[in-house]
């Protein structure tokens, strides 16, 4: 993660040549400090309902030394990123403009809220600018809080503070945990125990989040895509494990998304149901 960070610096300093060394090396330092204290992340990308931005239910938990001081090390790099990015000359729609930071308290706990300043508007890409508002909502920001919910651990979510509350509280109790996913448990049965990287698609999902990407894009043809629900299965599972004794990758299609697809596909083509949210 240190080396894509630096290598998105280094992109930056290419593009603009007036940005000062000094204030580059300094986001640099800022960025291995939160990196190297950061210990595990998962994340989780749900499809949202209704008109919520498609990254209204995206939501991460990490692991981190202190969470205290990664709140401290985190306002830290962003002070460093809007420091350089003062009076820095970059094209247009390539970073972030500024991050703006707000400590608050989420259900009593430690917070920080960031509303970063995106350099999108409709005089410039009016596409990209669509797919922004798609996928975060519009007003050209991105607002993203993240909580210290006990000394190691962190929930980031792309919503204001004053809308994580309940959400919080079901993290904290573990009501939302996926562990506790029947579904998700047969598929992770069958990939290698401790592997460092792991990935689990929804079949179900991802064909709602594809539907309400599509209708919202180009929502005069939505009606005419009428995609149905596709059945709730396991989901896909891809895993990475990393050992002495080698690299083991393993990929794992459950029985029931295969037998899933062909009554899918004759349910398409009889045109037969509509797409629905997922929750």
């Amino acid at each position: 993660m240190s080396e894509m960070m630096h290598v998105s610096m280094k992109m930056m300093a290419e593009m603009a040549k007036d940005a000062p060394k000094d204030k580059i090396e300094k986001l640099e330092q800022a960025t291995d400090k939160i990196v190297k204290d950061l210990h595990a992340m998962s994340m989780v990308v749900g499809a949202g309902s209704g008109k919520e931005p498609l990254f209204h239910n995206a939501y991460a938990v990490m692991k981190v030394t202190d969470a205290d001081a990664y709140l401290r090390d985190y306002e830290n790099y962003l002070e460093c990123y809007n420091d350089l990015m003062k009076g820095t000359n970059l094209p247009a729609a390539s970073f972030m403009r500024s991050m703006k930071s707000t400590k608050v308290k989420v259900a009593g706990l430690p917070a920080l809220e960031v509303t970063a300043e995106l350099d999108v508007n409709a005089g410039q890409n009016d596409m990209v600018k669509k797919i922004m508002d798609i996928y975060l909502g519009p007003g050209n920001k991105m607002i993203v809080t993240t909580v210290a919910v006990d000394k190691n651990t962190m929930i980031v979510r792309y919503v204001p503070a004053a809308e994580l509350e309940g959400f919080v509280t079901s993290v904290k109790n573990g009501s939302r945990s996926l562990a506790a996913d029947a579904e998700i448990a047969k598929t992770v049965k069958l990939l290698p125990a401790g592997s460092q990287m792991l990935f689990l698609i929804s079949p179900q999902g991802t064909v709602a989040s594809v539907h309400r990407f599509m209708a919202a894009l180009v929502p005069q043809q939505a009606g005419a895509a009428n995609m149905p629900d596709f059945p709730r299965t396991p989901p896909i599972g891809v895993a990475v494990k990393l050992s002495a004794t080698g690299l083991e990758k393993r990929l794992v299609i459950p029985a029931a998304v295969l037998d899933s697809v062909g009554p899918y596909v004759q349910q398409m083509h009889s045109g037969k149901g509509a797409a629905g949210a997922i929750p």
